[in-house]
């Protein structure tokens, strides 16, 4: 718009609707002005809440890389602590050799034949282990009490257990672990189940003779379960894979009930067999005990 124009709308104003229409321009102004310190407090309280989002964001980074350091240091000592026994175990095999026990089953009275003897040693693979380790409990010695096995066999460390049943199926477990709270490896059951669940990396059991006469045979610790290899309970005998109950099944892989003289098994649970037929080990889900043998140095 020209000035000659501006100025002439000015003067057919009169002096009245001028102040009006200056009063209105003002309060325009004004508003505008507030609308515009509105968006800029607005805008700072935005700029402040995407700076606490970011110190949050790089908060929960710096905690995620902590804990992975965390967990990745308590793998490598958990495995070099691992190495070293076993380098260390490796040494003092080669030293012992020597004096290694050639007739450890001496006093057993399942084990009859020697390929059955041979089987567990080159399956054990601790030539420290077999030339030390003693016959040191007889379930039927101490009339079959679970309270006497945890007596005598808990905090062993390795531990060797074989089972004869009285139809003379002969099977059992070793663990590198063995029950007890000393460990350092036991973890509560939850508060509905009784005792604590084993990790044991290197448990195996083992059939030696069974219903299908097949050969001597091993089945180690499946490892996505191997927190469960073993539990300890008082109120039963050695019991390998965690044990509870969905209806009548029996999920653990074999356990020895309160009083020694009987068992279950749920073979294959916890440990690598999935292949093998049901009741593999003793022909059904139940057995009699004849004689358990437990060894540990």
């Amino acid at each position: 718009m020209s000035t000659f124009l501006i100025k002439q709308m000015i003067s057919r104003l009169s002096f009245p609707q001028l102040v009006l229409h200056s009063n209105k321009l003002v309060k325009e102004f004004n508003d505008l002005t507030s609308s515009i310190q509105k968006i800029q407090k607005e805008a700072i309280l935005f700029q402040q809440k995407v700076r606490e989002q970011q110190e949050n964001l790089l908060k929960l980074d710096q905690l995620i890389i902590s804990n992975e350091h965390k967990n990745l240091n308590e793998n490598l000592n958990e495995n070099f602590n691992e190495n070293s026994n076993e380098n260390f175990n490796e040494n003092s095999n080669e030293n012992s050799n020597e004096n290694l026990n050639t007739n450890p089953f001496e006093k057993s009275t399942i084990l009859k034949e020697e390929t059955q003897k041979t089987f567990l040693i080159d399956n054990i693979k601790d030539p420290q282990f077999i030339s030390s380790m003693k016959l040191g409990f007889f379930a039927s010695e101490y009339d079959f009490s679970a309270e006497k096995f945890h007596e005598i066999c808990d905090n062993k460390g390795k531990t060797l257990v074989i089972i004869e049943t009285i139809e003379d199926f002969i099977f059992g477990g070793f663990t590198t672990i063995g029950w007890g709270l000393q460990s350092g490896k036991c973890y509560k059951l939850p508060s509905n189940r009784e005792g604590y669940r084993v990790k044991d990396k290197k448990a195996f059991i083992f059939s030696l003779k069974n219903p299908s006469n097949s050969d001597p045979v091993c089945f180690p610790i499946n490892p996505q379960f191997a927190g469960y290899a073993l539990q300890h309970s008082e109120n039963r005998g050695p019991t390998f894979g965690y044990t509870r109950f969905r209806g009548y099944t029996v999920l653990s892989d074999f356990e020895i009930l309160i009083k020694m003289e009987s068992g279950r098994t749920g073979f294959p649970q916890k440990y690598l067999g999935q292949d093998i037929q049901k009741n593999f080990l003793v022909g059904s889900s139940s057995f009699v005990v004849k004689e358990i043998e437990v060894y540990f140095v």
